[in-house]
């Protein structure tokens, strides 16, 4: 027993008590922000309201809302990841993760909106102890990729590797458990001829096939390959950009991709202030005016050789510039000659655009905002860029010409052109222009047309990286500029 002599032991036992109290009363975190753009709120299980930024936590009972043009991603402990799309709004109910793959529990309530779920290493172990909850029915998985679209009146996904099974919206259902205790409604698998499925809320079920078009505007996500979650911590899912509307739009990711030898714990030592960008997760906000119509399947000309590239550039990886392009580990190769590894351009760099499971432009600096004294209208010289039409499976070089970068930092507003010409495309011209952020992030987005690229802290450098539309196929390629 503690006796009246012995103050300071009573108040170290009182502080000790009291600092378990406080560990006891705050929530395990379960996942982390890897990328927040526009309004992105949680309300917590207290009902306290927070706006979400890049290395924000996430807890059990969060609620996750997005208003529109705005787009989060969520990284789990398991590398489980969640891309949550405008105007959306989901529940964590619980992620719980047992590494022995005993008593796991993960469960999310979609109140509304679009997701696209990567499942990590729990629901590899127990795939029965996932549920993902919509106003129309739950979804169970086995290992998956998939999308999902959830209003009151109907549910629509897309299963892009993998398998999901969809429930009915009932207690036993509902929550992570056996499939084997519901009746599905149905099944939808990745080797389905039709991998689109939409059930309505009176029972009524439509399967259709979706081209990539038409998955962008459905769900506001172009699917591309996506590094699988033991890549360690890649992040999720392409989309289309949204426009940048003023200096105050974020686009932060947690991470870029790592070394398929890297361990997760390794991972957490990846820089999550700044919130850098990874422009090409940011969601579409586009909606189908119409319901999608069947992709037409057109002949392809032979491919003939490319035209010689029009400009000298320094196409080599140089390590000593403010901006780096480095590629993600297990990426296709691509015709680019100044990607470094991933190892080579994190070095003392921060992640700000780059598009999932190829490359990211890493930044110098400790800062994630541009200084204030950068100031007047800067003309830019290109100094490397290369370009590819991607059409099926082939890359083939595409010459770039008549370059123009004008940086204007008293508006906060670029302006660029390329004209880029292969003998399938003829020449054509890719132009683009809007607002940059405090941060020197710019994404631009037109109809066929994404642009997303950063300036180096000192002002001196740009890159930016592109993809556009054209009937060949699409047309995509990556730049540096150097101030004059």
């Amino acid at each position: 027993m503690l006796s009246a002599k012995s103050p300071k032991l009573v108040s170290l036992f009182l502080l000790a008590a009291s600092a378990l109290t406080t560990a006891w009363a705050i929530p395990a975190h379960v996942g982390r922000i890897a990328l927040s753009v526009g309004d992105v709120k949680r309300i917590d299980a207290r009902g306290h309201s927070t706006q979400l930024k890049a290395g924000s936590p996430i807890t059990e009972g969060d609620r996750i809302i997005t208003g529109g043009d705005a787009v989060t991603i969520i990284v789990f402990i398991d590398e489980g990841r969640i891309s949550l799309r405008s105007d959306s709004e989901l529940l964590v109910r619980h992620y719980k993760v047992d590494p022995a793959g005993v008593q796991s529990r993960l469960d999310f309530n979609l109140v509304r909106g679009s997701v696209r779920q990567i499942s990590g290493q729990a629901v590899k172990l127990q795939p029965d102890q996932y549920r993902l909850n919509t106003p129309v029915a739950s979804i169970g998985v086995r290992g998956t990729d998939f999308l999902v679209r959830a209003t009151s009146d109907a549910v629509e996904a897309f299963i892009h590797e993998g398998a999901i099974v969809l429930l009915p919206v009932t207690a036993a259902c509902m929550g992570a458990s056996q499939t084997g205790a519901c009746a599905p409604l149905a099944n939808l698998a990745a080797s389905d001829a039709n991998r689109y499925l939409k059930i309505m809320a009176d029972g009524a079920i439509e399967r259709r096939n979706l081209g990539a078009d038409d998955i962008g505007r459905v769900f506001g996500i172009n699917l591309v390959k996506a590094t699988p979650p033991s890549a360690a911590h890649t992040l999720l899912a392409s989309a289309a950009p949204v426009q940048a509307t003023d200096r105050n739009d974020r686009t932060d990711p947690q991470t870029a991709g790592k070394d398929t030898s890297a361990s997760s714990a390794e991972s957490d030592k990846l820089r999550v202030s700044g919130d850098p960008n990874l422009a090409d997760l940011v969601a579409s906000t586009q909606r189908p005016a119409v319901e999608p119509a069947q992709p037409t399947v057109t002949a392809q000309p032979p491919v003939p050789q490319p035209p010689p590239v029009v400009l000298a550039l320094q196409n080599t990886t140089d390590l000593s510039r403010q901006l780096v392009w480095g590629q993600f580990s297990g990426a296709d190769k691509l015709p680019i000659d100044f990607l470094a590894t991933y190892g080579q351009a994190r070095q003392a760099r921060m992640v700000t655009v780059g598009s999932l499971g190829e490359f990211a432009l890493w930044r110098s600096g400790d800062t994630p905002t541009l200084p204030k004294g950068l100031a007047a209208t800067v003309q830019f010289d290109i100094h490397s860029a290369q370009a590819y039409l991607q059409r099926d499976a082939a890359k083939l070089p595409v010459a770039v010409s008549a370059p123009s970068l004008t940086v204007d930092f008293d508006r906060s507003r670029f302006d660029t052109s390329l004209t880029l010409t292969h003998t399938l495309t003829g020449s054509v011209t890719l132009q683009a222009s809007g607002k940059m952020n405090d941060e020197g992030i710019f994404v631009q987005v037109a109809a066929g047309q994404r642009v997303a690229g950063a300036v180096s802290l000192n002002g001196k450098e740009v890159g930016y990286w592109f993809t556009k539309d054209n009937a060949a196929g699409v047309l995509k390629g990556v730049t540096l500029w150097n101030a004059r």
